[in-house]
């Protein structure tokens, strides 16, 4: 809009502008400059050398085009473009991603009331191909033009000023970002794993005391199944770098690996580490409380959960810590009072609360089949859920897992799909229809994909499944097809594949790629038995009674059914090395009950040494006394 100021006509300065760096981005470009679009807001496309029609489409909207000579150096691009922006404000915008409709309504009414910020970290959440949430963070991608922000880093850039006087950064979680591109088929179109290694890499190579480089190549290279080296650099992040601001976050990644590699005490300790820091505290408190349930520890789920409840991270939203916490609430409830209408009833008050919460309605089903059978209890889930879709997806894991084939394609009429259902339609004899509705599922399901081209010897499918995979994928695959055993290092891959192979209710192929682990075996029986299946656990268990996990299972079992002195011998023979917290605390609670208290005290002193960090040695310490 012109205006006429004294004879000369003045532009009025656009009060937003968006500005995106580009290249062949013409399969989502248009879709994020329809979202940003609006009155008053000026479009900078800048373009880094596309050969589709980027540039084109760009110009068809209106937006102002410009051109950089890439130079492997993401913050250079973006400061040039940034240049070319002339709105008050300037958003910050990928091509993969895009706004809500009512972004710049919403970014009026906030700038109303905070009218002392510069600039803001808004919420960045990736989803997937079905729209569900990856994860979401906070980031700084909307600051006020002229005022000294600008990008540095030559790869996961970040926002910088330079220290003028005045500015003052603001939270703004109303505000939303939308990331569509994290998924395997951009991963592949863009080659993004080796474009980001290599940028990382050199970036390593020139500065190579700087720690977010130490943390981003190992992430990379963890992607890239180069985990030895990933982990060594994650783990130069916390030892010589504690307080630096990503500290958090490479703490929970390198726990993430150490649990995979099957090491819950490491990777507890490690994850502790990062509760030191402020950003990454959270994703370090739902590691530790989850790493906690599975190892039978409710006391310290709840800690977790209560810490989650009151926790504020710079780089994540406060509502997915309180999911979080919900789920660790479950988890901890189910622990504690299994079987009970009490614990049904709680879950389902708090699937209602939560209704795309995969895990707590996993809880609800699981609860119901223990109070009622696999049949009456799926069907009780789903009328006291009110058929909640995210129910009917756990109602139908449990009948596929159960063998109830025609029960769980009867639920999938409702139009409801997971990732077990493509092994219920290959048993029921439908193998196109099961080989279609595998290859249609979201990257997320990937082990689940694996495993049932493996079952089917299926190439196609593999080969989709090793579309975002790693060398050890494709080399676990080998092997697992050879019927060899595979190399310790590519262990991580098959347990994956094991627990999915279990969970889809495919014993035949679970026995097989537990004879490709070493001491898969005794590992099959305690996923068995973690999956809620422990009499098919405890028949695998003791066929391998000496090996530790086989007599966690055996000792467990016997505790449960009430045979006191069992569950003490088999405990307590496990106890002679580093266990999951519940060998300490049942065999300790199995002592306590058979009169020996000074046994019990000495279990839960062995179990506080091996768990330091848990919450539930000293109050079952106290107990005992």
């Amino acid at each position: 809009m012109a205006l006429r100021e004294g004879g000369f006509v003045a532009l009025k300065r656009p009060f937003l502008s968006v500005v995106l760096i580009a290249r062949n981005e013409e399969a989502v470009l248009g879709r994020a400059l329809a979202s940003a679009a609006g009155e008053d807001v000026e479009l900078v496309v800048v373009d880094t050398g596309s050969t589709d029609r980027t540039v084109a489409i760009a110009e068809e909207v209106g937006a102002k085009v410009g051109h950089f000579a890439w130079i492997d150096d993401f913050a250079a691009a973006r400061n040039h473009a940034i240049a070319q922006a002339t709105g008050e404000w300037v958003l910050v915008l990928d091509a993969d991603e895009t706004v809500a409709p009512d972004f710049q309504a919403k970014l009026r009414r906030v700038l109303a009331t905070r009218v002392a910020a510069t600039a803001f970290r808004i919420s960045l959440r990736s989803v997937d191909e079905s729209e569900r949430t990856q994860m979401t963070a906070l980031g700084i991608r909307l600051f006020r033009n002229d005022h000294g922000y600008r990008y540095e880093g030559r790869i996961h850039e970040k926002v910088t000023t330079d220290g003028r006087p005045g500015n003052v950064l603001a939270d703004c979680l109303e505000l939303e970002i939308l990331h569509h591109g994290y998924v395997a088929s951009e991963d592949v179109r863009k080659d993004r794993r080796t474009r980001n290694r290599e940028l990382l890499e050199a970036a390593h190579a020139a500065e190579p005391d700087e720690p977010r480089y130490w943390h981003y190549l190992g992430l990379e290279l963890l992607l890239a199944g180069q985990r030895e080296r990933g982990m060594a650099l994650l783990d130069r992040v916390l030892s010589r770098a504690p307080g630096h601001e990503l500290a958090g976050w490479a703490a929970s990644l390198l726990s993430s690996a150490i649990e995979e590699d099957g090491d819950d005490g490491t990777a507890l300790a490690v994850a502790q580490l990062g509760l030191e820091q402020s950003n990454g505290r959270g994703l370090c408190l739902a590691r530790i409380g989850r790493i906690a349930l599975r190892e039978g520890d409710a006391a310290t789920a709840l800690r977790c959960a209560s810490e989650l409840e009151r926790h504020e991270d710079a780089l994540s939203k406060k509502s997915d810590a309180q999911l979080v916490a919900a789920e660790l609430r479950a988890g901890a409830l189910v622990e504690s009072a299994p079987a009970l209408p009490k614990t049904r009833d709680a879950l389902v008050a708090l699937v209602k609360r939560h209704p795309a919460s995969i895990t707590i309605a996993d809880l609800l089903v699981a609860t119901c089949d223990r109070i009622g059978g696999p049949e009456r209890g799926a069907l009780d889930a789903l009328k006291r859920s009110g058929n909640a879709p995210v129910v009917v997806s756990a109602a139908m894991k449990l009948l596929a897992r159960k063998g109830l084939d025609a029960r769980c394609a009867e639920l999938a009429r409702s139009g409801v799909r997971n990732e077990t259902y493509p092994f219920v339609l290959a048993r029921l004899g439908r193998r196109e229809e099961a080989r279609e509705a595998v290859l249609a599922l979201p990257d997320a399901a990937v082990a689940e994909m694996i495993a049932f081209g493996l079952l089917l010897d299926d190439e196609d499918v593999l080969a989709h499944g090793l579309r975002a995979s790693t060398p050890s994928h494709a080399a676990a695959i080998e092997a697992v097809r050879a019927g060899a055993k595979i190399a310790h290092a590519h262990a991580w891959v098959v347990r994956a594949w094991l627990r999915a192979a279990i969970a889809a209710g495919e014993g035949a192929l679970a026995l097989r790629l537990a004879a490709s682990l070493p001491a898969g075996d005794a590992l099959h029986a305690l996923f068995l038995f973690q999956a809620g299946e422990p009499m098919a656990a405890l028949t695998l268990a003791l066929e391998h009674a000496s090996e530790p996990d086989a007599l966690t299972v055996i000792g467990l079992v016997a505790h449960a059914h009430g045979d006191l002195p069992a569950a003490v011998g088999m405990l307590s023979l496990r106890a002679r090395t580093e266990a999951p917290a519940a060998v300490y605390l049942k065999a300790a609670d199995a002592l306590a009950r058979l009169g020996k208290k000074a046994d019990a005290a000495t279990m839960l002193a062995a179990g506080h040494d091996a768990r330091p960090f848990s919450s539930a040695f000293p109050a079952a310490r106290s107990h005992a006394a």
